[in-house]
C-alpha cells in the first residue's frame, strides 16, 4: 500500500495523541467551570477568549481527524504487515521445501558422481583387463605361428619319408631300441606308447621279416637299470601283443633307487651292450640298434661306449647303431657331440628328435 504523504513535525504518533486528549479535556473542563470564574473582565475580553476556545476546539476537532486518519493507516499498515508476514512465511515454506528439493537432488548427484566414479574404475580396469588379454592374444598369436611353423615343417619331413618309404626296401631287419627311462623321458615312452602298433604295421611293410627287441635303460646306480625284451618276430600277432604289453608296462624311472642318483649321466655303456648281446635272428641281414635318450654316459665311460658301438658295426653280422638326441630342459651340454660320435662309430644316424617317435626310428635306419 502506498504510504499517505502527511508529515507530522515535531511530535511523534503518540504525543500528538495525548496532547489532543488533553487539550479536548481541558476544553471541556474549562468550559464546565466557565459560569464559576469571577467576571473580572469586560466582554471583549470575554468574547477573545471563546473565540480562542473555539478555535482551540476546531483545532481538537482536526487533531481528532488526523488522529483517526492515523489509527486507520496503521491499521492498513498493519493489515500490511500481516499479509506480508504471510507471503514471508509461505516465501519461507517454499524456501525450505526448495533447500528439501535441493538437498535430495545433491544426495542423487552425490550418488550417480559416485556410480560414475564407480564405472570409471571398472571400466580402467576392464580396459587394463583387455591390455593383458591383447597382450596374451598376442603372445598366443607368436606361439601359434612357432609352432604350426614346426608342424609345417613336420608335414614337410613326413611327406619326405612318405616319399623315401615308397622307393625304399629292407633287408630281414632286427631292430633293438635302448630307450633312456629317467624322469626327463616321459614324452618319449608316452610317444612309443602310442605309436608301436603303427611303427611295426610300417616296418613289416618295408621288410619283409621283422625282429624287435627292447632294452630300457636309466642310472647305473638304480637297483635294476636294465629292462629288457628280447628280439622277437612281430610278423607272429602273439609277439606283437608281447611287444605292445612290454610297452605299455614301461614308466619314467622304473627300478629307481630311493632316494634317486641326482647325477644326469645314464648307464648307456650297460644298455648298448646288452642290445648287441641280443639273440639276433640268423635270418637278419640288417642289424640295427637305435639309442634314445638326452644325456651322455658317465665321463669315464664315453670312450668305452664309442669303441662298444664300432666293435658292433664291425662285426660279422653288419650291425649299425644309431642315435636320436631327445633336448630337454635336464641335457648337459656336448650330449649331441656324444651321440654324434656314438652313431658314427657305430656307422649308422644322429639324429635329433622332433615330431613322432615314428619318424625318428625311421629315420635313424635310412
Amino acid at each position: 500500500m502506498k504510504r499517505r504523504n502527511r508529515e507530522v513535525s515535531i511530535f511523534s504518533m503518540s504525543a500528538l495523541d495525548l496532547f489532543a486528549s488533553a487539550l479536548g479535556a481541558f476544553i471541556l473542563i474549562a468550559i464546565v467551570m466557565f459560569p464559576y470564574f469571577p467576571n473580572t473582565a469586560d466582554q471583549a475580553d470575554l468574547d477573545d477568549a471563546l473565540e480562542r476556545l473555539r478555535a482551540a476546539a476546531g483545532d481538537n476537532d482536526e487533531l481528532t481527524q488526523i488522529h483517526d486518519q492515523l489509527n486507520q493507516a496503521i491499521g492498513a499498515l498493519r493489515e500490511e504487515l500481516s499479509r506480508c508476514q504471510r507471503q514471508v512465511g509461505a516465501l519461507e515454506g517454499d524456501l525450505g521445501a526448495c533447500r528439501e528439493e535441493n538437498s535430495s537432488q545433491q544426495d542423487r548427484i552425490d550418488e550417480q558422481e559416485a556410480e560414475i566414479g564407480a564405472l570409471r574404475e571398472e571400466s580402467a580396469r576392464c580396459q587394463r583387463q583387455v591390455g593383458a588379454l591383447e597382450g596374451d592374444l598376442g603372445a598366443c598369436r607368436e606361439e601359434n605361428s612357432s609352432q604350426q611353423e614346426q608342424i609345417d615343417e613336420q608335414e614337410a619331413e613326413n611327406a619326405r619319408l612318405r616319399r623315401e618309404l615308397d622307393e625304399l626296401e629292407f633287408p630281414h631287419l632286427d631292430l633293438v631300441i635302448a630307450l633312456d627311462v629317467t624322469g626327463s623321458m616321459g614324452d618319449e615312452i608316452e610317444g612309443l606308447k602310442a605309436e608301436i602298433d603303427g611303427l611295426a604295421t610300417i616296418l613289416l611293410r618295408l621288410a619283409p621279416s621283422v625282429g624287435v627287441g627292447v632294452v630300457a635303460f636309466g642310472d647305473r646306480e638304480w637297483p635294476r637299470p636294465l629292462t629288457r625284451f628280447r628280439l622277437a618276430d612281430i610278423g607272429s600277432a602273439a609277439n606283437r601283443t608281447r611287444l605292445a604289453g612290454f610297452i605299455e608296462s614301461l614308466s619314467t624311472n622304473m627300478g629307481m633307487q630311493d632316494p634317486p642318483n641326482p647325477d644326469q649321466p645314464e648307464a648307456i655303456l650297460a644298455a648298448l651292450r646288452a642290445a648287441v648281446d641280443m639273440p639276433w635272428r640268423p635270418q637278419a641281414e640288417l642289424r640295427q640298434v637305435v639309442v634314445v635318450t638326452d644325456n651322455p654316459a658317465y665321463p669315464y665311460e664315453v670312450e668305452a661306449t664309442v669303441s662298444a658301438a664300432s666293435a658292433f658295426a664291425a662285426g660279422a653280422g653288419g650291425g649299425t647303431v644309431s642315435s636320436v638326441f631327445v633336448s630337454t630342459g635336464g641335457s648337459l651340454d656336448g650330449t649331441a657331440a656324444f651321440l654324434a660320435r656314438v652313431a658314427s662309430a657305430g656307422r649308422g644316424q644322429a639324429v635329433r628328435a622332433g615330431g613322432s617317435m615314428t619318424a625318428n626310428l625311421l629315420l635313424s635306419l635310412l
